[in-house]
């Protein structure tokens, strides 16, 4: 367990939300167990739900610990439930007008929040709302269970390469046999542009692949199609909140989303490797079943955040002019802090 002390410096520079996951204990379900099994010692865990919305692994005291931001669960869920329902642009939309205003919100820029908190109550206005199923782990689509288990696996590899600088060594070697394998034709341009860092994160999600994969199937009782949907989900749903992030950072580029796009297609092959070992029976199911669920999240989520962002910019002369004074500003930090 983290202390209380610990935990608020860690969350000292993190603005707090309501946390619809806040009494949901799923980790202490496997966490211990994975922490038994491979060995990992001086690692826990602890949850928050701020507007950073960062998965992390830090050392501390001679500690790993790792910081499980349930924002990012709580945007997945509602990705993943907007995927199975018949929805509009502008209910989408609405959901980026919310991540953005929280991310200018979180880097104190009230101008730029009050202007997408105010577009947000415009869309709202004129479309219906999407009611959001109750958080459970068996939420449909029964994602959400799995995706909390691959970011907690993927920090955790992140702990135990911290702690054995051999086996990430070991495993970098996999990782680039599998991209000259598999990948070198195709993505020549791509690979040679990778860090060290860009590795360990592929590395990450190798294992955590198999963890998720094999916690959802055998212990969870899941099918081996929706396990292996949910998790490439999941890097699909990060790579829209990723392009968010650059976009406000005036730093989206193709270098950067080549990156973080690849890690969804090195996922797919993690995927179909482990079901080619474990349940090759499965493959063309499980095949049939990301293509159809990867062309649903472009078609609906991905190209709509494409048209939104230019439409933005397209905007953003307008919004350098509008002026706000003081008063009005701090008036509006306040009420939108509240809505957290």
């Amino acid at each position: 367990m983290v202390d209380e002390n610990l935990k608020r410096i860690f969350l000292s520079k993190r603005l707090l939300r309501n946390d619809p996951f806040k009494d949901v204990t799923w980790i202490n379900e496997y966490f211990p167990s994975w922490i038994s099994n491979l060995g990992i010692p001086n690692t826990t865990i602890f949850s928050c739900n701020t507007l950073q919305r960062r998965c992390s692994c830090s050392s501390v005291r001679g500690k790993q610990i790792i910081l499980m931001d349930n924002y990012i669960l709580e945007l997945f869920l509602i990705f993943n439930q907007m995927l199975e329902q018949e929805i509009n642009i502008t209910q989408i939309e609405i959901l980026f007008c919310q991540i953005i205003k929280n991310a200018y919100f979180s880097f104190n820029n009230i101008k730029y929040a009050a202007i997408y908190w105010n577009l947000t109550n415009h869309k709202i206005i004129n479309s219906e709302i999407v009611e959001i199923r109750q958080v459970t782990k068996y939420s449909e689509p029964r994602y959400i269970y799995v995706q909390q288990a691959f970011l907690v696996a993927h920090e955790l590899m992140h702990s135990l390469f911290k702690e054995s600088p051999d086996e990430l060594r070991f495993q970098t070697e996999i990782i680039e046999n599998i991209l000259n394998k598999i990948f070198a034709s195709e993505f020549s341009d791509i690979i040679s542009s990778f860090s060290e860092s860009n590795k360990e994160e592929f590395c990450c999600d190798h294992i955590a692949v198999y963890l998720a994969m094999d916690l959802s199937i055998n212990s969870y009782n899941n099918s081996i199609e929706n396990s292996s949907t949910a998790i490439m989900l999941a890097l699909c749903h990060q790579f829209i909140i990723f392009l968010i992030d650059q976009w406000i950072a005036g730093k989206l580029d193709s270098t950067l989303t080549n990156v973080d796009n690849f890690r969804i297609t090195i996922v797919r092959s993690y995927i179909r490797n482990y079901v080619k070992k474990y349940h090759p029976g499965n493959l063309a199911d499980v095949n049939l079943s990301l293509d159809r669920a990867y062309n649903v999240w472009k078609q609906k989520i991905f190209d709509t955040l494409i048209e939104f962002l230019i439409e933005q910019n397209r905007k953003q002369p307008q919004y350098e002019k509008l002026h706000i004074n003081n008063d009005d500003l701090q008036a509006i930090k306040t009420k939108i802090r509240s809505c957290l």
